[in-house]
């Protein structure tokens, strides 16, 4: 039985979720998984819970210049595609092995979501990338920035579409204009400015005092209804047993009956204690693990004892 989707709205658009501001040719990860229906919480002030990956939102910026990408890109590497898996359909998940960093900072191997059939299994490229974090990926979602347009390195020429730059760049004087551009650490032209980052736990299950330290708020809650499996997570339609704020800067209610986004182990019918960070205006699950605590875990007494939950 499919149940009427409640969602959460957006009070301000701010990201580190998932909500990074992308430009034409970003894969929207949010369209991929579904688009939102939005429903007023119990309070003055509204946020949405991006723990699920939505809310791009797409703007027209015409690439002329290697500045311009530049200036948009949050990452920019060289690298080889070392595997390509079906995310959805439609979609690719595309593992990408780093070889030079040119802007931001990464892992030796990232994730970049783009659609299928856009990259090759072992072919080296130049990328404009997006990045964002969201705990329920298993690392952080990477997308391609600007035209419709793949930067290709062979023997040391850069091969694209794009009719506003020069043809077969050379790779080591491009490299050179993009770590020398004014734009390489100018902040995101279409991104709201940062207020507050909070740390991002990326230790392994984290223990409970600092999931309660970097947490603001916990949520008791019962899934009732399992709407949409997807690769990493599900849709689900869950019952707010109870809600504790830890910081004050949480003013807001989540409705009794709410549409959430949560890790895909969770079960119908089964109780959990899930602990969240407010993130520029929208809210997201703690820490990649140990976030959801099942009522069936030993530290869950513990927990719901230390937060004044009854069971």
């Amino acid at each position: 039985m499919m149940h009427k989707k409640r969602f959460i709205v957006l009070a301000s658009i701010s990201l580190i979720a998932l909500i990074v501001i992308f430009v034409p040719y970003v894969v929207d990860i949010a369209g991929m998984i579904e688009q939102e229906e939005s429903s007023e919480v119990e309070s003055s002030e509204s946020v949405t819970d991006h723990s699920h990956g939505s809310g791009h939102a797409q703007t027209s910026v015409e690439f002329k210049t290697i500045d311009d990408y530049v200036l948009y890109s949050d990452v920019i590497i060289t690298g080889h595609v070392v595997d390509i898996s079906s995310y959805n359909s439609g979609t690719d998940e595309v593992v990408v092995e780093v070889v030079d960093q040119l802007k931001g900072n990464s892992d030796t191997y990232i994730n970049v979501y783009t659609f299928s059939g856009d990259l090759r299994e072992g072919q080296h490229y130049l990328m404009f990338l997006s990045k964002s974090d969201n705990k329920l990926f298993p690392a952080p979602i990477h997308a391609l920035v600007g035209e419709p347009n793949l930067f290709i390195i062979e023997d040391n020429k850069v091969l694209h579409s794009n009719r506003n730059l020069e043809s077969n760049l050379d790779l080591s004087k491009l490299k050179k204009a993009i770590v020398q551009s004014e734009f390489i650490d100018a902040p995101h032209p279409l991104r709201e400015p940062t207020l507050e980052k909070r740390i991002n736990i990326a230790v392994e299950n984290p223990t409970i005092d600092v999931l309660l330290e970097q947490s603001d708020f916990v949520v008791y809650l019962r899934v009732d209804d399992i709407i949409e499996e997807h690769r990493y997570f599900n849709a689900l339609e869950a019952n707010i047993l109870n809600q504790v704020n830890i910081n004050d800067d949480v003013t807001f209610k989540l409705e009794k009956d709410t549409y959430l986004y949560l890790p895909g182990d969770v079960k119908e019918g089964e109780k959990y204690l899930v602990f969240y960070q407010l993130v520029e205006g929208s809210f997201d699950l703690t820490s990649r693990e140990g976030s959801v605590i099942s009522e069936k875990d030993a530290a869950f007494d513990e927990v719901a004892k230390q937060l004044n939950i009854t069971k």
